[in-house]
């Protein structure tokens, strides 16, 4: 996987690249790091401390928060994706659901796959969406504090 990275972002090596740093995704980052890009290490699992944009409700997850905000740019209409078939299934797969006092949840990936009868894997089109809008927002939100 690194080296199909390093070949679709040659030319790009300042550009940070989000990447799941959980399991398997952690070799991938560091391989990357190596190579000489700017990787931004996102754990999905670890707790938001964010809010959706009414202020409302709280996230499960980074993974909940990285959805719902992806969810909410789309329907804000600022936000334009690559026209592919199979992202607009990837991009509704998920569903969500409201726990402890206003906590926003989504379903998981074996969820996502068994509900949606995603034989390949998960919805890697928008997972990457995700982690790359997660990436600019870290380095965004890093310059400033600067």
């Amino acid at each position: 996987q690194a080296d199909y990275v390093a070949m679709k972002m040659s030319g790009f090596k300042s550009s940070p690249i989000g990447v799941d740093s959980n399991g398997l995704g952690l070799g991938l980052a560091q391989r990357l790091n190596q190579l000489g890009f700017k990787v931004i290490p996102i754990k999905g699992s670890n707790k938001s401390t964010s809010m959706d944009k009414d202020r409302h409700f709280k996230f499960f997850n980074v993974r909940s928060e990285m959805w719902w905000k992806l969810r909410e740019r789309l329907f804000e209409g600022n936000f334009a994706i690559p026209l592919m078939d199979r992202l607009y299934p990837e991009l509704a797969s998920p569903r969500y659901e409201i726990v402890n006092d206003n906590v926003i949840r989504i379903t998981s990936q074996d969820e996502i796959r068994k509900a949606e009868g995603m034989s390949g894997g998960s919805p890697d089109g928008a997972n990457s969406i995700m982690y790359a809008l997660r990436a600019l927002q870290l380095m965004h939100n890093k310059m400033r504090i600067v």
